[in-house]
């Protein structure tokens, strides 16, 4: 038996360790409370048509955005990051916080503060909850719709078709909301996903889609499906993974490049721009009637002032929308926080890759991808130091999340 003997200034120290364990363990606690809330009253409140008939409503969704934004901060302060990456952050944030100032946009802001607050989280740990809240805020605006609080809303398409949004404040929102359960349960899982699992997520899907004709999310919906039915042999599955796992870092990238391309390259009348027109519903014409009025800027700009401040609609991409509204600085650190994420998920099971992929193309036709409630991969961006990541590999080389 040995005897370990342990000076003052090493117990002190030991101390300050615990103690510090002890407030970012508190810090974790409230990062997933405040991740849920955000989750749940913005699904509930800024998608439904809340937003559109209860002033009240509205009111009460800008103070819980305001107490999760200041949250958010002290726990950024907290976290225990080198001097100089604190000091990016704090310039990135700042920079980020002046667009919300001018133009009262705050996706980009409270986009980066749980990017930078979820250093040691476990992303499994809020996800699970983060699913069940999302479900739930789901149901629960279709339930108020049919008992007749939440008004109808109807739109009609030049094809004849007639959009339901079931409670919605637009189709399009209940659809991307139905998908981001889709990718939520299939990042969630740690087997295989099986064929009747597949189906029935199918099947829920295309029901809704019967209401919302939600086209973007529906086809991305059946993409990761079949993704996912593919990665299940035995032989696609290794090359399958080793492709993902490399292409991960640079979808970011690639995705606002090529959206930026077509902004820049593609010439409104030609040939080529009439048929991405006519598949993208004239989100080109959009593109370029803002971009003409407004340009590109380093910093944020406040793009409603053009137009009395009315919505800032019809910027259905999320490259673009950064771009002309948050400015190309923010653009090119959203990027980055892609990328690390990207990054971030190499070791982790293929679904949780196939997932990400799948949110990461819906960017291409919305911008509302830049909110974390949608895009909840950003929990997964403070992984790149965590505890979490040295445990928990499995024999296939995949992380369990």
């Amino acid at each position: 038996m040995t005897l370990t003997l342990i000076d003052e200034k090493q117990e002190g120290y030991i101390c300050d360790m615990v103690i510090g364990d002890k407030i970012q363990s508190i810090l974790n606690y409230i990062y997933v409370f405040l991740f849920v809330t955000y989750t749940f009253f913005s699904i509930l409140i800024m998608f439904s048509a809340f937003n559109i008939q209860s002033p009240e409503m509205v009111v009460l969704y800008k103070f819980v955005k305001i107490i999760i934004i200041c949250s958010l901060v002290l726990i950024v302060l907290f976290r225990p990051y080198k001097i100089q990456t604190m000091f990016l952050m704090m310039v990135v944030l700042s920079i980020a916080l002046y667009g919300y100032y001018i133009n009262s946009q705050e996706r980009m802001l409270i986009f980066l503060l749980f990017a930078f607050a979820s250093k040691n989280i476990n992303p499994r740990k809020v996800l699970r909850l983060d699913f069940f809240v999302r479900v739930l805020s789901f149901v629960m605006v279709i339930f108020l719709y049919a008992l007749g609080v939440l008004q109808k809303v109807y739109f009609f398409r030049p094809t004849g078709e007639w959009r339901d949004s079931l409670g919605f404040a637009h189709p399009n929102y209940g659809g991307i909301v139905l998908l981001t359960i889709v990718i939520e349960w299939v990042l969630l899982r740690n087997k295989k996903i099986n064929l009747f699992e597949s189906l029935s997520i199918l099947g829920i899907s295309y029901v809704f889609y019967k209401f919302f004709l939600d086209r973007t999310d529906w086809i991305l919906t059946i993409l990761l499906v079949l993704l996912v039915i593919v990665s299940n042999s035995n032989l696609i599955y290794k090359s399958m993974n080793h492709l993902i796992s490399t292409i991960l870092p640079l979808v970011g990238w690639a995705l606002s490049i090529l959206s930026l391309i077509v902004l820049f390259f593609v010439t409104p009348g030609s040939r080529l721009y009439l048929e991405l027109n006519a598949v993208l519903s004239s989100r080109l014409d959009i593109f370029q009637f803002y971009y003409k009025l407004s340009g590109l800027k380093i910093l944020p700009q406040n793009i409603t002032t053009y137009f009395k401040d009315s919505t800032f609609a019809g910027m259905d991409n999320s490259a673009i929308y950064i771009a002309l509204f948050d400015g190309m600085i923010l653009l090119f650190v959203f990027c980055i926080v892609e990328q690390f994420i990207g990054k971030n998920l190499k070791n982790y099971a293929i679904n949780v890759k196939l997932a990400f992929l799948i949110l990461m193309l819906t960017g291409l036709t919305e911008a509302l991808m830049i909110y974390p409630f949608i895009n909840m991969f950003v929990v997964y961006y403070g992984q790149y130091e965590s505890k979490v990541m040295t445990n928990n590999l499995l024999p296939t080389g995949d992380r369990k999340i």
